[in-house]
């Protein structure tokens, strides 16, 4: 049985990332790997996040998709194509967004999909998710301790 480590730190809205972009961000995550990206004032998204290891299997794209509401949570058409990672990171600086890719990103409705050699359709590998979802997210699994 594979045992993952998941370690959340809830943070204010305002990214550390802000200093070196220069405007206010939101910050972030992919609850599945490592990295620090945000939505920013500007909607833009940046950052940077770690790319799992696929085995050796060459990654042919990176994109970040948008789920379709019916049926809830499908796949959805690619919203932005990501660079590929470089030494197993992958450097985030997409948009402007449009109104409609902000609200993708803000309401946990996107995800980020690798599609590699044996997998040319696609893994997710994880959806992201903003302060409002990780808050509600870490708050389940306090509840779930006292239940």
């Amino acid at each position: 049985m594979q045992r993952l480590l998941l370690t959340l730190t809830i943070v204010g809205a305002v990214s550390t990332l802000a200093s070196s972009v220069g405007a206010d961000c939101l910050q972030l995550w992919l609850l599945t790997t490592r990295g620090e990206f945000a939505l920013c004032d500007d909607k833009r998204i940046v950052g940077s996040f770690d790319m799992p290891d696929f085995g050796g299997d060459p990654i042919l794209q990176v994109h970040i998709h948008e789920f379709l509401l019916s049926p809830p949570h499908s796949p959805g058409p690619a919203l932005y194509t990501l660079p590929l990672p470089v030494n197993g990171v992958v450097e985030v600086n997409v948009g402007p967004l449009s109104d409609h890719e902000e609200d993708m990103v803000r309401g946990y409705q996107s995800y980020v999909d690798v599609h590699t050699v044996a997998h040319p359709e696609g893994v997710s590998i994880g959806v992201v998710y903003g302060p409002n979802a990780v808050e509600a997210i870490a708050w389940s699994g306090v509840k779930a301790l006292f239940r």
